[in-house]
């Protein structure tokens, strides 16, 4: 996997990983030969991420003439890449199953070692992020609720302040 610039015409590598890297990092050499799973492109596009976290601007994915297949190697690498943080527009339609990106189809166990090893702690959960998404939607509704009710309690106060102005008017 690479990042590469192209300007007039020329291309310039910026980051380049081989998942052969991955067995630096605890990939098992007993499945040496499923370097070419997805998730080892998944791992591989961590760690590209890495590599390439000092970039600016966003990624444009560009397979050339490989076929865009749902739940391939490919999009597990643009996964991978998307979670160490860098910027790429994708669908998540297109992406690998998490059985999959977590190896369990080739019994993958040291998947969470080899991650946090590349510099990533373990794979929350959908629907932690999902709670927590509706945690702070509430929060968000707690708040504009309590706003709400200041600028109520805030605007009654002056609506007496004003009758209070009124009824001294009259009685001078």
């Amino acid at each position: 996997m690479q990042v590469i610039e192209s300007k007039h015409a020329q291309d310039r590598v910026l980051c380049s990983v081989n998942t052969k890297e991955l067995l630096k990092h605890g990939w098992p050499e007993s499945k040496k030969g499923s370097l070419k799973s997805v998730s080892a492109a998944y791992l591989g596009g961590l760690l590209l991420g890495k590599k390439c976290k000092e970039l600016k601007g966003r990624i444009i994915l560009d397979s050339g003439l490989i076929p865009s297949t749902k739940g391939s190697r490919i999009y597990a690498g643009v996964k991978g890449l998307a979670d160490s943080g860098i910027d790429i527009n994708y669908n998540k339609k297109v992406l690998p199953a998490e059985d999959r990106i977590k190896g369990e189809h080739i019994g993958l166990e040291e998947f969470e070692k080899i991650r946090e090893k590349i510099g990533f702690k373990k794979i929350v959960a959908d629907e932690n992020i999902s709670n927590n998404q509706k945690n702070i939607s509430n929060a968000k509704k707690l708040i504009s609720s309590k706003e709400q009710s200041e600028k109520e309690s805030s605007s009654s106060r002056l609506s007496d302040s004003k009758r209070d102005k009124e009824i001294n008017k009259k009685q001078i």
